[in-house]
């Protein structure tokens, strides 16, 4: 009994003697039990939480994805639609043109039909200058080159003196689709506004680019000298009141897309705006 005493531990000794209790093996498990569970389910229920949100996170995502999707497909169909009632309206005037040739034709009026033979080729060269769409081929991006061969169909139709150049074949594989037709659409707008005001009445379109970067210039001719340092701000425009929309649109999209950059300059009575893409 003397030897079991002396084996007691310091503290238990000290317990006893002070009156304080010392809980056993068994009380103590159930004490830390009693801490775990609720550490455990609070742990289960922030993985939990976790999961839930990343879950949510990808499908709020993937919603995302469609509507851009579904605003892209929209764009590439009101483009589309455009470009097919040019056509309709081209397809009718070639079938009053024949209807006319028709009746020369019949009635042995060569002499008319000599005189409306060369008037159609005279404004037949006038109205398409030298297939100045065919470097529309090397734009591989679809939308892109829909919308400038209508924007550029639409600008010769105005009286407008178009010239295209695309010197490397366009790809455009590190820009969203939608954002680049929209961009290019908003300047090209504007380009084409400014144009028609001005006495030249020029349109230059420039694209180009290497293993870096991707460039689209867009210059026109104007009437009145914009002022620059104004330019993206809402409201402003050359052309008076509730105007001035689309290039504060664009500084609106751009700076989301910090690897898209827009140099805007005057020169030698040309308003040139360039697009740098980085790739």
């Amino acid at each position: 009994m003397l030897k079991f005493e002396w084996r007691m531990s310091v503290p238990q000794v000290v317990f006893e003697n002070t009156g304080m209790y010392v809980p056993d093996n068994e009380l103590l498990s159930k004490d830390l039990l009693l801490y775990l569970c609720p550490l455990a389910g609070l742990l289960f229920l922030t993985i939990f939480l976790v999961c839930l949100y990343i879950a949510l996170n990808r499908h709020k995502k993937l919603i995302e994805l469609q509507n851009k999707q579904y605003e892209q497909l929209i764009e590439y169909t009101g483009i589309i639609e455009d470009l097919y009632e040019d056509i309709r309206n081209q397809k009718h005037d070639f079938m009053n043109i024949l209807f006319c040739i028709k009746g020369y034709v019949e009635g042995e009026q060569w002499e008319e039909f000599n005189s409306l033979y060369r008037s159609i080729l005279k404004e037949n060269d006038e109205s398409a200058p030298k297939n100045f769409l065919s470097p529309l081929k090397r734009i591989y991006d679809p939308g892109v080159k829909c919308i400038l061969g209508h924007k550029l169909n639409q600008a010769v139709s105005m009286g407008i003196t178009v010239q295209l150049y695309v010197f490397t074949p366009m790809e455009f594989q590190q820009t969203d689709p939608l954002v680049l037709c929209r961009l290019i659409g908003i300047l090209t707008d504007n380009a084409i506004e400014a144009a028609t005001e001005s006495r030249e009445k020029e349109l230059h379109i420039v694209m180009d680019c290497d293993e870096t970067f991707t460039s689209v210039i867009i210059s026109n001719t104007y009437d009145v000298k914009p002022d620059i340092t104004h330019l993206y701000k809402r409201g402003y425009s050359t052309k008076g009141a509730h105007r001035g929309v689309g290039l504060y649109n664009v500084k609106h999209i751009l700076s989301h897309y910090p690897s898209i950059a827009l140099k805007t300059t005057v020169e030698n009575n040309m308003f040139f705006q360039e697009l740098t893409i980085s790739q």
